[in-house]
């Protein structure tokens, strides 16, 4: 027999106090357990004219509207990923996760979505 556990996954608590910090700090509750997240934003980027927007989710949540050349620094399992947004020449969005091992730097990118370009590089972290 298969048992279910109900999911409770809080929404996320920001602390910060930017523009004087560009550090933000993201509390959330999954089953119990705390996670933190810490996020160095290292620029806003700007708004074109027609920006595009975030993928609509599934339980009709608000869109956001995407800048272009926002970049943002976090850890995740002891790298530091730098993410990136860049609208290409045709308009579309470009999303970029960089990262370093030793001396060598690397990165993926995808026109798709951010969850695209954040699959592909799990896809290559964990093989």
């Amino acid at each position: 027999m298969l048992e279910q556990s109900e999911n409770t996954f809080s929404s996320r608590v920001f602390v910060h106090d930017y523009p004087n910090s560009s550090k933000i700090e993201a509390h959330y509750q999954s089953n119990g357990k705390l996670y933190n997240s810490y996020y160095n934003i290292i620029s806003l980027g700007i708004y074109p004219p027609s920006p595009k927007f975030t993928q609509k989710p599934r339980n009709n949540a608000s869109q956001y509207p995407i800048p272009n050349n926002y970049i943002v620094e976090t850890e995740v399992s002891g790298w530091t990923l730098r993410c990136e947004t860049k609208y290409t020449s045709n308009l579309k969005v470009c999303y970029t996760i960089s990262w370093k091992e030793g001396r060598a730097e690397w990165s993926v990118n995808s026109t798709k979505s951010s969850t695209a370009v954040a699959n592909t590089f799990l896809q290559i972290c964990t093989n």
